[in-house]
C-alpha cells in the first residue's frame, strides 16, 4: 500500500509543481523554480513511507532549497495562495481565511494577489484580513473591524460597510484621510482596475 501511495504521489508531483510554478509567475515570481522532493522514511506510518518537501528557488541562478528555509513571510503567503489556486477544485464548499496574505507587497503584485483571491471566491468562501486597498477592492462584502473601549474593557467590533463606506475605507487606506476627493476617485479607479482587469 505504501508503495502504491508513493507511486501515485510521484505520478502527480511534476504536474502539481508545474501548475504551482505557473501561478507563482502571475504573482511576480518570474524566475521561480519549484520541485516536489521525495525521500523515503525509515518507518512506514499512516501517511505511507514518503517524506515530501517543497524545494524552491525564487531567483535565477539560485539553487533549490527547502521552502521553509528561504521564503519570507510575504513570499510564503503568495506561495500558499498559488498552491490554493491549483488545488481549489478540491476545496469546494469550504472557507479559506487569509490573514494579511498580502503583507510585504504593493502595486501591481498587490493587484494580482487581489485578482487571484477574486477567482478563488467564485468557488470558495474567502475571509480576508487586509490593510491593502487593492485587496479590499475585491471584496463582495467589506467589514471594518475596530477596537473600542467600553467601561474600561476593550472590545472588537465588526461593521458591514455599504458601498459608499466601502469606497471611503479604501480611500482612507490610500491617503490616510477620509475627506480627500482625489483619494476617493483613486479608490473608484482602483476598484474598477482590480475587478475588471
Amino acid at each position: 500500500c505504501a508503495d502504491r501511495l508513493s507511486q501515485a504521489r510521484k505520478d502527480s508531483a511534476n504536474e502539481l509543481a508545474r501548475s504551482i510554478q505557473a501561478e507563482l509567475a502571475d504573482l511576480n515570481f518570474n524566475s521561480a523554480k519549484l520541485v516536489i522532493d521525495f525521500k523515503v522514511s525509515e518507518t512506514i506510518g499512516p501517511d505511507g513511507k514518503d517524506i515530501v518537501e517543497i524545494l524552491l528557488s525564487t531567483n535565477k541562478g539560485e539553487p533549490l532549497k527547502p521552502l521553509v528555509k528561504i521564503a519570507s513571510g510575504g513570499e510564503i503567503s503568495r506561495i500558499a495562495l498559488a498552491i490554493e489556486m491549483v488545488i481549489s477544485n478540491l476545496l469546494k464548499r469550504q472557507t479559506l481565511i487569509f490573514d494579511e496574505i498580502d503583507v510585504g507587497i504593493s502595486g501591481r503584485v498587490a493587484i494580482q494577489v487581489a485578482k487571484k483571491i477574486g477567482i478563488l471566491s467564485k468557488s470558495l468562501q474567502i475571509l480576508c484580513i487586509t490593510h491593502l486597498p487593492q485587496t479590499a477592492c475585491i471584496a463582495d462584502k467589506h467589514y471594518k473591524i475596530a477596537k473600542k473601549v467600553i467601561d474600561g474593557h476593550t472590545f472588537a467590533e465588526a461593521d458591514l460597510l455599504n458601498e459608499s463606506q466601502h469606497l471611503n475605507a479604501i480611500a482612507l487606506m490610500i491617503s490616510g484621510t477620509y475627506d480627500s476627493a482625489s483619494a476617493l476617485e483613486s479608490a473608484r479607479e482602483m476598484e474598477k482596475s482590480v475587478k475588471n482587469g
